[in-house]
């Protein structure tokens, strides 16, 4: 929600950052169900701005990654154009599938203009090093409070060949998509909808 502060140790069974084009629902549950990760995710908020983070297992961190956002026209008294929020996020994978090159690495930009609570535009764009790039439009938000909200998004996306966006997902430790995914990735232009409760 709205607090300035949020961390988390454990299993991370939704982390997201951002609007979700780099890193979208990730979960550190792998195919060693045996094995407890000690994942953390620590999300802060200020006036001006904030960041958040995410590491798959702080004893062994393997994935990691943060978003630094910044509002840079807060002061000024336009409605709307004092609430615009700049970012930049950054991914890495240290131990990617094996076969692959050895690390992979995404990062990427965002804008956004919050309309209303719970709602905004933005646009997003993502660069998976050495390999592909994409761009979204999209309209999101979420709507509730508390344990459980129902979170919405539509996207216009142009993905260039070799990206795949949101390549860090729920299922990303269980197929570990490394390069040689990214090489079978075609381009691709279209709109993409989503909505869930978390």
């Amino acid at each position: 929600g709205n607090s300035p502060l949020y961390l988390r140790l454990g299993k991370l069974p939704q982390a997201t950052l951002g609007h979700g084009f780099i890193v979208s629902g990730y979960s550190n549950r792998g195919t060693d169900t045996v094995k407890d990760a000690l994942g953390s995710v620590l999300d802060i908020k200020l006036e001006s701005g904030g960041l958040e983070t995410l590491v798959n297992d702080v004893t062994d961190p393997r994935v990691y990654g943060a978003r630094i956002h910044l509002k840079p026209l807060k002061n000024i008294d336009t409605p709307l154009i004092n609430k615009i929020i700049v970012g930049a996020t950054y991914v890495q994978d240290s131990e990617p599938q094996s076969g692959n090159k050895d690390d992979l690495t995404v990062y990427g930009i965002d804008f956004e203009l919050p309309i209303c609570p719970g709602l905004a535009f933005y646009t997003d764009y993502a660069k998976i090093k050495d390999f592909g790039d994409g761009i979204a439009l999209g309209l999101g938000g979420n709507l509730g409070q508390g344990f459980s909200s129902l979170v919405f998004k539509t996207e216009l996306r142009d993905l260039n060949a070799n990206f795949i966006p949101g390549i860090f997902n729920p299922l990303y430790e269980i197929t570990r998509a490394g390069t040689s995914t990214l090489q079978q990735a075609e381009d691709q232009k279209g709109w993409d909808m989503t909505a869930g409760w978390y």
